[in-house]
């Protein structure tokens, strides 16, 4: 078969447009710091570049979830570590037994009722925090000194595939039970220093001894969880580690080899056009003799 100079130019222009799109590309995965920059550059690779992304989010989102997590139990513990030294107050002031002060001591409880519906009614980003599910309206009124909503969800939190923890919101469980919750308690105490009722006064200390003890076991409750989210959140933190290094091989350009690869294909590139330049220039004077 006789090889003519078109075929021989054809053959030279397919080998330098290879040569070219083989130092485009290795040129874009030095530039990009990418390996792979589009599915056809490995289609394998591609999926699990994908795999490892969407793992990435979901630990990010899972994160996220448990910082907020531990935002709000960090404000509510704040919160009702007040709520306990309110109630101290007043079991103190149950406890005083001079009758000089009973009026004076009176005023005290109603300042620290009010005080203490400002906490039970206490707002995190404009939600309720202690009115189960029922975030938009406050748990309670100084009208009823009762927990309206009756709602004794908790605050479900996401922190995983098929896992949530639950931080308790039922304001009933927090500040007792309706007819004998802490604004009842003030109450009665309230009532009984104005009539001078020591026997009244004394049968209140207990039950503000309880809520007292109630709302330690709430916040205990709430640093068992709170530990457990930071176990989970340092977790995380350590496997997104391992899947970014993992995402990091699979996409992630060998600048050192990708510049050895690019200068082979640049000296192949040369080397090629300068042959073809002498082979097609020599076949040019033998066609003229």
């Amino acid at each position: 078969m006789r090889v003519t100079n078109k075929m021989m130019a054809d053959n030279i222009t397919s080998q330098l447009s290879r040569l070219t799109e083989q130092m485009n590309k290795t040129q874009e995965q030095i530039v990009t710091g990418k390996r792979i920059n589009r599915v056809s550059d490995d289609p394998s690779g591609i999926s699990s570049v994908l795999s490892y992304r969407t793992t990435i989010a979901g630990l990010d989102q899972y994160n996220a979830n448990i910082g907020n997590a531990k935002l709000h139990i960090d404000t509510v513990d704040s919160v009702l570590g007040m709520v306990g030294d309110l109630l101290r107050q007043a079991k103190d002031i149950a406890n005083d037994t001079a009758p000089d002060m009973r009026a004076e001591m009176a005023q005290e409880v109603s300042a620290l009722r009010d005080q203490l519906l400002q906490m039970a009614n206490y707002q995190l980003d404009g939600k309720y925090v202690f009115n189960g599910d029922t975030t938009d309206t406050p748990p309670y009124n100084s009208g009823t000194w009762t927990y309206d909503s009756g709602d004794t969800g908790t605050k479900d939190v996401i922190i995983g595939e098929n896992l949530s923890v639950g931080i308790t919101a039922d304001g009933s469980a927090i500040f007792g039970p309706d007819g004998n919750n802490i604004f009842d308690s003030l109450n009665r105490l309230e009532t009984a220093l104005n009539a001078g009722n020591a026997t009244n006064i004394e049968a209140e200390i207990s039950v503000l001894g309880s809520a007292v003890d109630r709302i330690i076991t709430v916040r205990t409750q709430n640093a068992g969880v709170y530990k457990r989210l930071e176990a989970t959140e340092n977790h995380y933190s350590y496997f997104k580690v391992n899947v970014q290094e993992m995402l990091s091989k699979t996409e992630d350009t060998d600048i050192a080899e990708a510049i050895i690869n690019f200068q082979v294909q640049q000296t192949t590139y040369e080397s090629t056009l300068a042959t073809s330049s002498m082979v097609l220039h020599k076949s040019l004077i033998d066609f003229l003799r």
